[in-house]
């Protein structure tokens, strides 16, 4: 039987070489399909940019120290705690916090992409996203959660080792916004971490009661206001010494008017008595002159003396007495009649003045009615004012207290606020992603590397026969013979070559031994039993062009 063994070969460097020359194509179109991948996510998508901003945790004081203190009152402290920082970095990814920097800045609105690559790949996304929702396998969620979770995702919060700061980096492809998101979370925290520490209730109590004493204390104002303009009052005390003043000259001004009137009566009636009497009015008093009356008689006067010298010389019928007499009655009846009409003068002055005292009269008591309702209502007044001033005193109290409470808690977040930002994020210049020299230079490298593993694999995943190794391993037979192939044969050599400059010589080399057959001493002879030649001859046959 003498079955020889598999003897292991040594692969040596020529094998190799020859190995990844035969799958040289594989190599290459993996090396350009890295490379061309590559460079397109290089150049073709929108730029990465980074920005960190550290915040420091500083011990946090003791709940019973002020920080208006004496001097000499001691300063205790908490450590900084493990547990601290974590629960720090808790706050700052709580979706709290988060969702006021969303609403802040209004991150709902997502950034529009600028490469072509971003452009397709956000397409993709939307369409796939939609296509979930539409088969129920997915939920829409609101803009804002939708914002959150991917400010969320791209936040990155760590604490530094060995130290108490906290360093909050975000990535983003527009350098301005992604700075003013990490500096303005930042900034909220600290308010938020303070408003989570400090003690609540005092000042928001105060202030509420000082807002309840504003509103009670408006009332009382409207109430006072309404009340004097419905009694016409602005001062009381005032308004009565003005009133009592003014009736005092009204008294005094009714007095004399009575006094004339009385005056102006006797005197009339004398006068119309003897009008009545005698046709003569009497003396007339010098307020009942007039420019009339004195000026007949000034003329009356040189008349009655011409017609008493004539009387004395002619006589009484004689026609110079008689003109004389004519005009001196013409004087007389103008005389008579501007004095009655000076006594009709004098009666309407008298109505008048009668009138003039019984509005004065009408005054005085009006004053005096309105004198007696202010003092009526003056207790009314007094307590509106008295409620003015108790509702202005208490919110001023209340007002005085919500600022002392606003100081001390002030104090205690003071106290409370031992997170501060030690560095705050600048906007970047240089973006992480990507770094196209070093892609260029790594999609090379890897490239290469995966080329020949993959042309490796290729050249192991042939099942065709290479070696008469391959024959015996897959035949379970020995192998005849072995001939090289040849790209080219001479004539000398006393082959013929081949269609195509290659030998059949090494598919017949490749054809097992018939079980019972023996080879040559030497290995290099034909098979006994065996017609090669006709085999040989019907290769050729069938491969002749």
């Amino acid at each position: 039987m003498n079955e020889s063994q598999e003897q292991v070969r040594r692969i040596s460097f020529r094998d190799l070489l020859t190995i990844f020359f035969s799958k040289l194509h594989v190599f290459l179109g993996i090396l350009i399909t890295i490379i061309v991948v590559t460079l397109g996510v290089a150049f073709f998508t929108d730029p990465i940019y980074k920005v960190t901003g550290n915040i420091l945790v500083k011990p946090m004081l003791e709940q019973g120290v002020k920080l208006m203190a004496p001097v000499a009152t001691q300063m205790s402290t908490q450590p900084v705690r493990v547990q601290d920082i974590t629960s720090e970095v808790s706050i700052l990814e709580s979706p709290q916090l988060l969702s006021m920097v969303v609403k802040e800045l209004d991150l709902t609105k997502g950034e529009k992409p600028k490469g072509l690559l971003s452009r397709a790949a956000l397409y993709l996304w939307d369409q796939t996203n939609q296509l979930m929702v539409a088969l129920g396998l997915s939920v829409q969620p609101s803009p804002e959660d939708q914002a959150v979770f991917a400010l969320k995702k791209k936040l990155d919060i760590l604490p530094v080792a060995l130290s108490n700061v906290i360093a909050i980096s975000l990535t983003g492809k527009s350098p301005e916004r992604i700075t003013k998101i990490v500096n303005t979370l930042m900034h909220d925290y600290v308010e938020y971490h303070v408003s989570l520490y400090r003690a609540k209730g005092a000042r928001v109590f105060y202030a509420a009661q000082a807002q309840l004493f504003a509103q009670t204390l408006r009332q009382a104002e409207n109430d006072l206001e309404n009340f004097k303009k419905k009694w016409a009052i602005i001062e009381i005390s005032t308004q009565n010494d003005a009133n009592i003043e003014l009736l005092r000259m009204l008294r005094e001004n009714l007095a004399l008017v009575q006094a004339n009137i009385s005056d102006r009566k006797t005197k009339i009636g004398v006068q119309q008595r003897n009008l009545a009497r005698t046709g003569e009015v009497g003396a007339i008093t010098k307020d009942m002159q007039s420019g009339i009356l004195e000026e007949l008689i000034r003329e009356m006067g040189p008349l009655l003396i011409d017609r008493e010298r004539i009387a004395a010389l002619y006589q009484k019928s004689s026609l110079k007495y008689q003109a004389l007499n004519r005009q001196v009655g013409e004087l007389q009846k103008g005389y008579n009649k501007q004095t009655k009409e000076l006594l009709k003068g004098s009666a309407l002055d008298l109505n008048g003045l009668k009138s003039y005292a019984a509005v004065l009269g009408k005054h005085i008591s009006e004053i005096e009615q309105k004198s007696l309702l202010l003092s009526e209502k003056q207790v009314e007044y007094e307590r509106l004012v008295r409620e003015l001033k108790l509702q202005e005193k208490n919110y001023l109290l209340y007002l005085d207290k919500t600022e002392e409470a606003r100081i001390e808690e002030q104090q205690d977040s003071s106290r409370a606020s031992n997170v501060i930002v030690s560095s705050w994020g600048k906007v970047p210049s240089v973006p992480v992603f990507p770094k196209k020299l070093l892609m260029s230079f790594l999609s090379l490298v890897i490239g290469s590397l995966v080329g020949i593993a993959g042309a490796f694999t290729a050249y192991y995943m042939d099942h065709t026969v290479k070696t008469p190794e391959d024959i015996s391993r897959t035949c379970r037979s020995q192998v005849l013979t072995f001939i090289a192939d040849q790209t080219q044969v001479t004539a000398g050599d006393g082959s013929h070559p081949t269609p195509g400059g290659k030998s059949p010589t090494r598919i017949f080399a490749q054809l097992p031994l018939k079980s019972g057959h023996t080879s040559r001493p030497g290995g290099g002879g034909y098979p006994s039993g065996w017609r090669n030649r006709s085999v040989i001859r019907e290769y050729w046959r069938a491969s002749a062009p």
